[in-house]
């Protein structure tokens, strides 16, 4: 989240980074009331780095206007929804109002409590719970980890944002039944490519495969369905069915959103959503250029020439070409057809083509009997591109040159392969053996399965007329049909009857072991045995690692497997990371002390603020090896050691280094008053320093650095700074005295006295004042004062309206600072102007002396 108060003129101050992706508020504490307008905006980072767009930007003013809202919201029972149940979950649904109306609809989040009962329904609410963090209108709350077949009572209650918790909705509102299935878990992906992936995931009972995906969540209920109705069996983990389904012909980089669902035998079904989110992927990107073969000119005429070539995976079609003395491809003609993408091209270069290197007029006609050389050019839709380059020579006038590939002979094979002595050997608990021969060079294949219907296939593709086929991946002591087909050369395929064999139990290879002279060949056997098993093992199901408790050298791996297992993670900086490896990680930490089903290992001695690749992996046995998908995280930049290089009355200066460019924020608090200050620069630099200022003399505060990599990533101090302003003891001092007075006009009786000054420092102003001369040594404080006492100034100005003119007063000034120093200058003693009198004042006067007598009458 970021925060500006210029509307984004410039890139904004980051305020804060929310990695729990349910979190959908932040509150921004502003401690005084502004007229200052705030303006914010989010984007969201995730695992892959991909970043979204910024949002709109919102804005208000924190003026402290607004209200309080005291009034908790309104759930009514009616917007409570039937639960949509599994047989492990449960999905409640309702909705929050302002008030009984349901007009308005309020933020908030939610908690359902919930327990299972028998018989009448408990009048109170259960103690389990879920809670969420989302504020929102309409509320979704997924329960897990519930028993199938199994009745629940609940409740629920929601919190808007200033924290007005409503009342629970009574227990007897609610209630649910889980339904019966097999019970899904560990659901995962792996062997993820640009094109494929497959999907893993364990089962409770045997049942059956099914994997519908989309390229968006709203789309997955009616999107692409993948799978097979094969019961699967149990695993060598007792009461753990094992299911995978490879999805092929997917999208380059892009992400895909799934579902699994699995039947059993009775027609139960489950289907696992990931409560509501859907499980997702991203295929990786396509960075392999098409593969371009049997480039050819089959058809070349005097003016003419038509180039072919095919490609291993749709690709776009181009022709460069030139004669042989320029041989820079491109100067005479060029060819291009529209974007559409297809494995074969054709190009042809002649008087019907345009040549778009000159002009639309011009055409690419070639020369007679001319050598010219040319380069084929295929991008595939990644957008990587394969060139190939060949030549050809124009024919004279009159000829034309056709090359066609025949097979020799003028009559066609039509007679299939004759399929003969069919055997099976080699027969274990996993495995077999089947040989075969056939009258000409044939390839083979052998089709197998537990009943005529077979369902999967093993083969060989070499030329041959003897045939050797291991079938690998068998289970125990099942009797398995085969079925041979082999193709020749001209098509024709033959095929052998079908025909049984059963794999073994374990057991029965142990007692052929009995007769074993010494313990170096049991061992021996023992493990041929188990390198037997290996292939028809299904390596352990490792979920996508989770990265906690990152700090500037390390980081916490957590993850799961499906069975116990011994864990593995493998990493390597982003730097080092090279995915076109069989093995792109250059680091590994593991733990092979004890099986387990939960994973967590710690990796030490990392760089700060770097990105790193992880994958987490597991095996239960050697060669046997289960792997996540990569995911990345970035280190914490190291810590940050300040200091405080200078500290005044009224500010301080604190510096800092960081190992990489960063931004500068100094965060400051007021420890007495509670008052927080934040002081911010966007540039990015190693050396940092920044002054506060106007500050309180004689205050602590607490001071916390931190700072925005140029990649995103924050840097923090170890510890808050602690400093104190130092403490002002000098008393401000008075100079420039001075006293200006003005008479009022149209009174005689008083006289405007302004009395100024100068102080060194800002400060207060007060001006005393009494009537008359006083007597030596009179300590006493003056009778009268005149104060502004709101600001601190350091010229001064005090007025003293109603003095009495051609009076003698004694006036003194004080000046306190914000540190209660008071320095004071004076008393002074002056004399106010008297008024001069007009000639009409005289006559009036002498009018009034006249006539006196007449008061008496």
């Amino acid at each position: 989240m970021y925060y500006s108060l210029d509307n984004f003129a410039t890139a904004g101050t980051i305020l804060t980074t929310i990695t729990n992706s349910s979190t959908n508020y932040y509150v921004h504490n502003v401690t005084t009331a502004t007229s200052s307008t705030q303006y914010y905006r989010v984007l969201a980072v995730n695992t892959e780095g991909s970043t979204s767009n910024y949002t709109a930007v919102q804005s208000d003013v924190p003026d402290g206007s607004g209200g309080l809202d005291t009034t908790a919201p309104y759930i009514p029972l009616a917007s409570i929804a039937s639960p949509t149940v599994g047989n492990t979950s449960a999905n409640i649904t309702f909705s929050t109002y302002t008030d009984s109306s349901l007009s308005i609809g309020e933020l908030a989040t939610s908690t359902v409590f919930y327990d299972s009962y028998s018989g009448s329904v408990p009048s109170t609410c259960p103690s389990s719970r879920v809670d969420t963090d989302t504020y929102t209108v309409n509320h979704s709350i997924y329960l897990t980890g519930l028993s199938p077949d199994t009745t629940y009572y609940y409740c629920v209650t929601a919190k808007d944002m200033t924290g007005n918790p409503s009342t629970a909705t009574t227990a007897t509102g609610g209630i649910f039944a889980t339904i019966g299935g097999p019970v899904i878990t560990n659901v995962t992906e792996r062997e993820i490519t640009n094109n494929s992936a497959l999907i893993f995931w364990n089962t409770s009972t045997s049942s059956t495969s099914y994997v519908r995906y989309a390229t968006t969540q709203g789309g997955v209920g009616t999107g692409t369905l993948d799978g097979n109705a094969i019961m699967v069996p149990v695993s060598d983990t007792p009461g753990i069915y094992q299911h995978q389904v490879g999805l092929t012909g997917l999208t380059t980089a892009q992400t895909y959103y799934f579902q699994v669902t699995s039947t059993d035998s009775a027609g139960n079904g489950t289907t696992d959503t990931n409560n509501g989110q859907y499980y997702s992927f991203v295929t990786l990107r396509d960075t392999s250029p098409p593969l371009i073969t049997g480039t050819s000119t089959p058809v070349l005429a005097p003016d003419a020439a038509v180039i072919v070539w095919q490609t291993d995976e749709p690709a776009t079609t181009r022709v460069d070409a030139s004669t042989a003395t320029e041989a820079t491809y491109n100067k005479l003609g060029y060819y291009k057809s529209t974007d559409s993408l297809s494995i074969y091209h054709i190009a042809t270069l002649s008087s019907a083509t345009d040549n778009t290197y000159t002009s639309i007029s011009a055409k690419n006609t070639l020369a007679t009997s001319t050598p010219y050389v040319y380069r084929v050019t295929s991008i595939d839709a990644a957008g990587n591109p394969a060139t190939t380059d060949g030549t050809f020579e124009t024919p004279s006038s009159g000829s034309v040159v056709i090359s066609v590939s025949v097979r020799a002979g003028d009559t066609k094979d039509t007679t299939p392969p004759s399929v003969s002595s069919v055997t099976v050997s080699d027969i274990t608990p996993f495995s077999a053996v089947v040989k075969f021969s056939t009258d000409e060079d044939t390839d083979g294949f052998v089709k197998y399965g537990k009943d005529v219907t077979y369902g999967d296939v093993a083969g060989d593709d070499a030329w041959a007329k003897t045939h050797t086929i291991k079938l690998r991946g068998l289970t125990l002591g099942t009797e398995y049909h085969i079925k041979v087909a082999s193709n020749d050369k001209a098509g024709n395929t033959g095929t052998s009857a079908d025909q049984t064999f059963k794999t073994t139990f374990l057991s029965e290879n142990l007692k052929d072991m009995a007769n074993v002279e010494n313990i170096e060949q049991f061992q021996k056997e023992i493990e041929n045995a188990i390198e037997s098993i290996l292939p028809s093992l299904v390596p352990p199901f490792v979920t996508k690692p989770t990265i906690v408790d990152i700090t500037e050298s390390g980081a916490k791996v957590t993850f799961k497997s499906n069975i116990k297992a011994f864990p593995v993670v493998v990493f390597a900086e982003d730097g080092a990371f090279d995915e076109t490896k069989e093995n792109p990680y250059v680091g590994e930490v593991s733990d092979t002390t004890e099986k387990a089903t939960s994973h967590e290992l710690v990796l030490t001695g990392l760089k700060g603020n770097t990105k790193y690749h992880v994958q987490a992996r597991a095996f239960s046995l050697p060669k046997v090896l289960g792997k996540s998908a990569d995911v990345t995280f970035i280190t914490k930049a190291s810590k940050i050691a300040g200091s405080i290089v200078e500290r005044k009355k009224d500010s301080f200066t604190v510096v800092w280094t960081t190992e990489e460019p960063t931004s500068s924020i100094v965060e400051f608090k007021d420890l007495k008053r509670g008052i927080a200050g934040r002081k911010t620069d966007d540039a990015k630099k190693k050396s940092h320093s920044m002054k506060i200022e106007n500050l309180p003399s004689g205050t602590a505060y607490e001071v916390n650095l931190s700072g925005v990599t140029e990649q995103g990533n924050i840097a923090e101090a170890g510890s808050p700074l602690s400093v104190t302003t130092s403490t002002d003891t000098t008393p401000p001092t008075i100079s420039g005295f001075k006293v200006d007075n003005a008479l009022v006009p149209g009174r005689t009786d008083r006289i405007q006295t302004i009395v100024s000054w100068v102080t060194d420092e800002p400060s207060t102003s007060t001006a005393y004042y009494e009537e008359g001369a006083g007597t030596p040594g009179d300590t006493e404080e003056l009778a009268n004062k005149n104060e502004v006492l709101d600001s601190y100034v350091l010229n001064h100005s005090v007025i003293l309206p109603s003095l009495k003119p051609g009076t003698i007063y004694r006036l003194k000034v004080t000046s306190t600072d914000d540190s209660g120093n008071e320095g004071s200058f004076g008393p002074r003693t002056v004399i106010t102007p008297k008024q001069t009198e007009s000639i009409t004042d005289i006559i009036f006067k002498n009018f009034e002396d006249s006539f006196k007598f007449l008061q008496k009458i």
